[in-house]
């Protein structure tokens, strides 16, 4: 993967995350990026299992920073 390739689909991690932040499903999301929503669950999860590992918070505060449905 070039460095272009690589910025591209980091933005693409990141745009999706912002928006399951915001509360869009993974559904949702997919329809607008033209992927499915395993590809957008699997790619998102990924980065919030990552950040619990390595962020020393615990696994709920994490989450609250992730998904909207986890802060109510």
């Amino acid at each position: 993967m070039t460095l272009s390739e690589a910025r591209k689909s980091d933005e693409l991690t990141l745009l999706m995350l912002r928006a399951r932040a915001s509360g869009k499903s993974a559904t949702d999301i997919g329809r607008i990026i033209g992927k499915s929503s395993q590809f957008v669950s699997t790619a998102t999860v990924r980065v919030m299992r990552a950040d619990m590992a390595e962020s020393g918070e615990t696994r709920r505060s994490v989450a609250l920073g992730y998904w909207k449905e986890a802060r109510g």
